[in-house]
């Protein structure tokens, strides 16, 4: 009988020293760490013809001009066109592609920034891409 309560006693007292330990080493979650943006910009742009963060329009693309290079992307009932140069990140499915494979009726997600008044594609991401008609 004493050795079950001594084997009784010495495990009580390892299970409460476990659970004591694991109390401490729960992690306390920290404040998330404000960023600040800033605008670089160059002697002939000023901070208002260039806005510092990216902004994103998912929808349909509408009309292509590789020529002009332009697009339009409809997301519900309004229309943005957008620019884009040879800077402009275009993906589909995870991988760089070509201006080409921009076909009216895909999906789009475009990242875009405001510059002299137009919007300038950053990132063009097909989603999807249109269905083939049927013969």
């Amino acid at each position: 009988m004493s050795k079950f309560l001594a084997t009784t006693t010495v495990f009580v007292a390892a299970v409460s020293m476990s659970t004591a330990g694991l109390a401490q080493s729960k992690l306390v979650p920290q404040e998330p760490i404000p960023v600040k943006t800033r605008v670089a910009t160059t002697k002939t742009q000023s901070a208002t013809e260039v806005k510092s963060a990216s902004q994103m329009v998912a929808g349909w693309l509408t009309s292509i001009d590789v020529k002009t290079k332009t697009l339009t992307v409809a997301e519900g009932t309004k229309s943005l066109t957008f620019v884009w140069d040879a800077d402009t990140k275009i993906t589909g499915r995870g991988h760089a592609v070509k201006p080409s494979a921009l076909l009216p009726g895909a999906r789009l997600t475009v990242y875009y920034q405001m510059k002299n008044g137009r919007n300038w594609a950053n990132s063009i991401v097909i989603n999807s891409v249109p269905r083939k008609a049927k013969k």
